[in-house]
């Protein structure tokens, strides 16, 4: 099925095949190790990093967004060893038998800092990022073009699991030429658990279609979207804004700089300055944005959106938005949730007009498909959730998530 796409991200499906191949392991006694991983520079979480083990690969787990895990091996694998490993970072190998029951792995990024850096005033970062953005139009996109994307939901309430959603969708897309140009994706797979959050009645409610929501509002470069305070257009964004360098590092062979910005101004409330502040990735030699992210911890928000070049001009790789310690309402309860969509590639013609046009008012909570759970089972671009033997503990009380997602689909095919 999408195997004659431009594949993206082949990294990413080599790395998950292996997690996929868990559920079918018989469970036995098992030894639990406990970790966190975080950037060997930085010392900033890695999320996402996948964690298993080199001769018994079907044992494996990923890092939550604060880079913890907590895998289980049997007694027999400590002669093992264990395998951490993410994009953008050397891998690492840890026996088994060295890594006691509290692990703190340190990874290194591949792509290296230049030893020389030029020296950019404010005024000289300032005129970077305008021509970036001046440059959006030819750098980015086609005349006409189709995505294949994955997307991923989940909510956790009060540390445990309470929802889980997964869609495939083909988007139809052109250049950027313009922010509010309006794309077309069409739904062609849905699967959901039971919705068990509590107090949610405002994510339950909303009528806006969530991955419309996410392509077309929190990709950044698509919709001239770099901040949430003072407007969102990119006059706003230079005129009010201060910027610095992060610094530069060389990857594929290209030079890219890391510029901060937050909003300027001795008035700025901390909290105008906390929502405002981000960082911006450009490619010096073709001044593509290939990286943007705002993070406002103390309110426990967070959005990227991320951009690979192919043939020459830009897509969208991974847009994530995420909010945490989330309070809703009067609700006395604590929510964190994920929406992530990853692009796995560029179709072929032919794709366009498969699958059930979505509506921006048409919340997937409400909308249901058929399942088919041949197609999700042998399906190698799904992305697990962090931690996901706890989030099947925590979603399987009542019945197992197969169960849930049958009952939540219109039918299930193969069934009668």
């Amino acid at each position: 099925m999408k195997t004659d796409a431009i594949a993206l991200f082949v990294p990413f499906r080599i790395i998950v095949l292996p997690l996929l191949l868990i559920l079918s392991v018989p469970a036995r006694t098992q030894q639990i190790l406990k970790g966190k991983v975080v950037d060997g520079q930085t010392q900033a979480p890695i999320a996402y990093a996948h964690i298993f083990l080199l001769q018994e690969q079907r044992t494996g787990v990923f890092s939550n967004e604060t880079g913890h895990f907590q895998i289980g091996f049997e007694a027999f694998s400590d002669s093992d060893t264990l395998v951490v490993s993410q994009i953008g970072y050397q891998t690492a190998f840890i026996p088994v038998r060295e890594a006691g029951d509290q692990l703190d792995v340190q990874l290194e990024a591949t792509s290296y800092q230049l030893s020389q850096v030029t020296v950019l005033s404010d005024q000289a970062l300032s005129d970077l990022v305008r021509r970036a953005i001046e440059k959006i139009p030819d750098n980015y996109g086609a005349e006409a073009y189709t995505l294949g994307g994955y997307y991923q939901e989940y909510t956790i309430t009060d540390d445990a699991y309470t929802e889980l959603m997964e869609a495939f969708v083909h988007i139809q897309d052109a250049a950027y030429t313009s922010p509010r140009q309006e794309s077309v994706i069409k739904l062609e797979a849905l699967r959901k658990s039971d919705d068990q959050r509590n107090g949610m009645v405002y994510f339950q409610e909303n009528k806006s279609n969530q991955i419309i929501d996410l392509y077309e509002d929190y990709n950044h470069v698509r919709a001239r979207f770099f901040h949430p305070i003072g407007g969102q257009g990119e006059k706003q964004l230079l005129k009010n804004f201060d910027f610095y360098n992060l610094g530069e590092y060389v990857e594929n062979g290209d030079t890219l700089i890391r510029i901060g910005f937050e909003k300027a101004g001795k008035k700025s409330s901390d909290q105008d300055r906390s929502f405002s502040r981000g960082e911006m990735v450009i490619c010096k030699s073709d001044l593509g944005i290939t990286r943007i992210t705002r993070d406002a911890a103390n309110y426990g928000i967070y959005h990227e959106s991320s951009y690979q070049k192919i043939a020459g001009k830009y897509y969208p790789q991974k847009i994530v938005t995420r909010l945490n310690n989330l309070h809703v309402g009067k609700s006395e309860h604590t929510h964190i949730n994920s929406r992530q969509l990853f692009i796995y590639g560029i179709l072929p013609p032919g794709h366009a007009d498969q699958g059930e046009l979505l509506e921006k008012k048409n919340n997937l909570h409400q909308s249901s498909l058929a399942y088919d759970e041949t197609f999700w089972k042998n399906n190698a671009i799904l992305q697990p959730v962090p931690a996901e033997s706890v989030m099947k503990m925590d979603m399987e009380r009542s019945r197992s998530l197969e169960e849930q997602f049958r009952a939540n689909a219109t039918r299930t095919k193969g069934k009668k």
